[in-house]
């Protein structure tokens, strides 16, 4: 059970946290109940679906955490598509339970995303920010899908998804008859996965195919018998036929027919892991971080908590998990339905560091490396050949790269290369002066994200063996060509004429018209990297002249700029290894955001005795002129009591009594907002539309609660939300925590604390909706909002992080108001 300490502390983190308005479909009779051990109300999975609060309706199987049926904290979901979800009630509008169609194996199936029609084509591309996807296609190369009608199909199973809805499902079965099927059709649906009942272990790790590699493990036999050694499993298809056991790894083998093993299965540990991660022929360097193993965390599914190293097996949500007490320790496996939560603690510099690894090396001058096309042949005898002149690569031994058209001739053991140039120049090189060549691929690179390309519009081109840009009306197509293979088509159209390119022959492109405000998305994105954020900056090209505007970095190379000397007018590429200075300003942005100075704070209290023009407006809507004085308690971010002076020269006093609604005196040119907040006048940060930001004049959470709940209030949200009290007074009990110099205190018998935190606040004044975070601690309030946006949803983790933690207050408000709170 739960500690008290944890109680109060979760408490603080999820208790505090009204819902607004979700409706729970489904009676509590319809849920099934399981003692899950970390939680005291959870059920389990079963077919339903969530209602965001932008309106969007997401199918697969939910599970409830809480108190309570009627007091739920925790809604998750794992989706038909193959994500996992966990929401706080106040990010939904409705939850229950139905009998839509159900996913069950949604990790297992490949999913590609489509962007109007060219975003599948365009894996490799790195855009500035990422599009909200139209859809996905799913697939499996074996599957089944489940009629309504009680009817199964088997085979290859595709999927098209749109706005993250099933629409309709494409069965080709063994002896290649074709069906198609709505997803009204449709009951169940999944990947054919044989899962051996006797195997114990991480069955990844064992290579499949006829015969396993040898590995620690052991078996035992129907009789009770249990011997171990190194194992090695032939298999017949999916299925298991014999398992031979060796006292050591080449002794003698022993063999055990299937059906003689009760169990068997392998002991293996980080060094086999490894073993098998580098089996596909990928440096370990190139390998995703997310499945290499870091500190982290997991907690199953009867409450237990583990701490040490996680790894997943793949790059899903649902993924399965390898876990390391410590690096010597035997490997455990766990599948994903035998976890509550897992946290995988990845130091941000290290994903920066493997995807400039992995461009590196799978980028020679910004070209991407083709790995898959082979050389057509010219001439191919015995003993020798020479291949076509194809787009290609060369690395040389002195460390530059040459790009351009390369031919590969081969005499015996002597290979020599040659380097065909634009001006038809060929350059030859010896065998010993190129370290590396290859071929590039077809795809161009757009420092724009593929939202951009949707339809023509005014762009430019950059070809493979051009000297300079290309501009016209641009526009992308995608179709098959004789034969067969998918080619994007550039088409660009100047003064009437059109000339149009396969893929192979671009190297960039991109628009011409693209604003400021199209790339934020009309505001309403911001990076956590402060350098893909619009600023005021200098750049200096290598002539040396000085041009002063907006700057943001494209992508997290940093290679890659936009730049415009005017908001309102479209940006420009600039590179910057073509620049000489980048200086920021780093006290400006664009000035829509209006940011918070770096410590949150409310600006420096007004003076007391001095007056300021301005104006009041009563709480039943008058507007009255004057001179206007404040008075502020000592510290505190709020006024108290208004002087009013009229031009007539009466006095009016107002106190804290909610007699006014607002405030508003004009310093230094400036206007500052007050508006009434629980009868205190608290200063308004920043207003968009009808919300509106200011530091809570009566904060709820003590200081140094607040700062010990940070980390809990970031697993409420993934779903480890335990069992909490509603309020701070609930608990009952003595409660021992760790005060801030180190002594315990005994919270029956303390005195009241009134050091608080220092809260902010975002106000909806038409619907009075309530969002709480406290800056550098816990935004889960804030969190809990935004994931009510499928938009937010599909966004990078970067641009998530960026709303989530105000990086731009301004941003985040407005991308609330229009995503989230009036649709």
């Amino acid at each position: 059970m739960l500690s008290k300490k944890n109680c109060l502390l979760f408490t603080l983190a999820i208790g505090i946290f009204s819902a607004y308005g979700q409706t729970n479909t489904s009676q509590e009779i319809n849920y099934k109940a399981r003692q899950a051990g970390f939680h005291p109300y959870t059920t389990e999975y079963d077919n339903g679906y969530v209602t965001l609060l932008d309106g969007t309706q997401l199918e697969g199987k939910i599970s409830l955490v809480g108190n309570a049926y009627d007091n739920v904290y925790g809604i998750r979901i794992k989706t038909n598509s193959g994500e996992k979800y966990s929401f706080i009630p106040r990010s939904l509008s409705a939850y229950g339970l139905s009998n839509s169609i159900v996913n069950d194996t949604p990790g297992a199936f490949y999913w590609v995303e489509v962007d109007r029609g060219i975003s599948k084509f365009m894996t490799g591309t790195s855009g500035g920010n990422k599009a909200v996807s139209e859809g996905r296609n799913g697939y499996t190369d074996f599957g089944y899908v489940t009629l309504k009608n009680g009817k199964t199909y088997e085979g290859r199973i595709d999927i098209k998804e749109v706005k993250q809805k099933i629409r309709k499902f494409d069965v080709k079965t063994a002896d290649k008859e074709k069906y198609s099927f709505d997803a009204e059709e449709v009951s169940n649906f999944g990947v054919k996965q044989y899962k051996d009942p006797k195997f114990i272990g991480p069955l990844g790790i064992l290579e499949t195919g006829y015969k396993s590699q040898s590995l620690p493990g052991f078996v035992e036999t129907t009789s009770g018998q249990k011997q171990t050694g190194y194992i090695q499993v032939s298999r017949k298809g999916e299925f298991t036929s014999q398992v031979q056991l060796r006292a050591s790894e080449k002794g003698k083998a022993t063999r055990y027919k299937y059906e003689d093993i009760k169990t068997y299965g392998i002991d293996v540990t980080k060094k086999h892991w490894k073993e098998a991660l580098e089996r596909g022929n990928v440096a370990y360097d190139l390998i995703h971080p997310e499945l290499k193993f870091f500190p982290g965390t997991l907690t199953l599914s009867d409450g237990t908590k583990k701490e040490g190293l996680v790894a997943k097996t793949a790059l899903s949500t649902l993924s399965d998990v390898y876990f390391l007490e410590n690096e010597d320790a035997p490997l455990q496996y766990y599948a994903s339905d035998e976890l509550e939560f897992y946290q995988q603690n990845l130091p941000p510099a290290t994903m920066e560091a493997y995807e400039k690894q992995v461009y590196e090396a799978t980028h020679v001058n910004g070209h991407l490396i083709d790995q898959t096309t082979r050389w057509r042949y010219k001439t191919q005898n015995e003993g020798s050949s020479r291949t076509e002149y194809m787009w290609g690569y060369l690395r040389l031994a002195d460390g530059s790269a040459q790009v351009g058209d390369v031919s590969v001739k081969s005499v015996g053991a002597l290979t020599t290369y040659f380097l065909r140039k634009k001006n038809g120049e060929e350059i030859k090189y010896k065998g010993k002066e190129v370290v590396d060549y290859g071929l590039l691929t077809s795809e161009a690179y757009t420092p724009f994200p593929n939202s951009v390309f949707a339809s023509q519009r005014p762009g430019w081109l950059w070809l493979t063996d051009g000297d300079a840009y290309l501009y016209g009306d641009l526009e992308i197509t995608v179709r098959a060509n004789d034969d067969g293979a998918l080619n994007r088509y550039f088409k660009l159209t100047s003064d009437g004429q059109s000339q149009e390119y396969v893929e192979t022959k671009v190297s960039v492109y991109g628009v011409s018209d693209a604003t400021i405000d199209e790339l934020t998305n009309g505001g309403t994105i911001a990076y956590e990297e402060p350098r893909r954020n619009f600023r005021k900056a200098t750049i200096t090209n290598a002539k040396g002249d000085a041009y002063s505007g907006w700057l943001a970095y494209a992508d997290n190379r940093f290679n890659a700029l936009y730049f415009t000397s005017d908001p309102s007018k479209p940006v420009t590429i600039q590179y910057g290894d073509q620049l000489t200075n980048i200086s920021f300003n780093e006290e400006e942005v664009m000035e829509v955001y209006d940011p918070l100075d770096d410590n949150f704070l409310a600006s420096a209290s007004l003076n007391e005795s001095v007056q300021n023009n301005g104006y009041v407006i009563t709480s039943s809507g008058e507007k009255i002129e004057g001179q206007i004085a404040l008075s502020f308690p000592p510290e505190l971010p709020f006024a108290t009591d208004v002087t009013l002076t009229k031009s007539d020269g009466s006095v009016v006093e107002y106190t804290n009594d909610g007699s006014l609604s607002k405030i508003v005196v004009t310093v230094n040119g400036q206007e500052k907002e007050f508006i009434n907040y629980e009868n205190d006048y608290a200063e308004v940060l920043h207003r968009y539309e009808n919300l509106v930001h200011f530091r809570n004049p009566h904060p709820t959470t003590n200081k140094i609660i607040g700062e010990a709940a940070n980390q809990m209030a970031a697993e409420a949200l993934e779903g480890v939300e335990t069992s909490i009290n509603n309020s701070f007074g609930g608990n009952g009990g003595s409660f021992q925590f760790n005060g801030a110099n180190g002594q315990d205190i005994d919270w029956d018998n303390a005195e009241i604390v009134t050091l608080y935190a220092k809260e902010y606040i975002i106000l909806d004044e038409t619907t009075k909706k309530v969002s709480i975070y406290i800056p550098n601690r816990t935004y889960l309030q804030i969190e809990g909002d935004l994931m009510g946006s499928i938009e937010y949803l599909q966004m990078e983790k970067e641009q998530q992080k960026g709303l989530k933690k105000m990086q731009n207050p301004m941003v985040t408000m407005k991308f609330l108001h229009s995503k989230v709170y009036n649709q």
